[in-house]
């Protein structure tokens, strides 16, 4: 279940200019365990979820939907979820869509926010959590 801020952000984010009884969310992970989670948890809160494995079938859900809000993982197969918040921001008809930008490890030159409107961390290693931490 997500946090409470988490749901408050996604929900924030969500809201559409028009008045609809359910945002629409796109969901874009190349992990089909999170494309799930993300999915049915969003699902539960009322929102209606499209999901793309990778930023190329992504583009192609927004040519033919037009979601509330964008949640994409950072690394993915064809191209990263930079290069689709790019792709997003210079199409006229999408560069108003709220993006929620996920990662578990971002390049250092890379600044969530100058990038996404959101960043959401994924955890590295739920069942271990000794293997995230960095040896001092």
């Amino acid at each position: 279940m997500p946090t409470r801020g988490v749901r408050k952000a996604i929900a924030e984010m969500a809201r559409s200019e028009h008045d609809k009884d359910k945002p629409l969310v796109l969901v874009i992970d190349d992990e089909p365990n999170i494309l799930t989670a993300l999915s049915l948890l969003l699902e539960d809160e009322g929102y209606q979820v499209i999901t793309a494995r990778h930023g190329l079938e992504g583009l192609e859900r927004l040519r033919t939907a037009r979601p509330d809000l964008i949640i994409t993982d950072y690394m993915m197969p064809h191209m990263t979820g930079v290069e689709l918040i790019e792709e997003v921001r210079a199409g006229p008809e999408w560069s108003h869509i709220p993006i929620l930008l996920m990662s578990a490890a971002l390049p250092c030159d890379i600044t969530p926010a100058e990038v996404a409107d959101a960043f959401l961390p994924k955890a590295l290693n739920s069942t271990n959590p000794k293997r995230n931490a960095t040896p001092h």
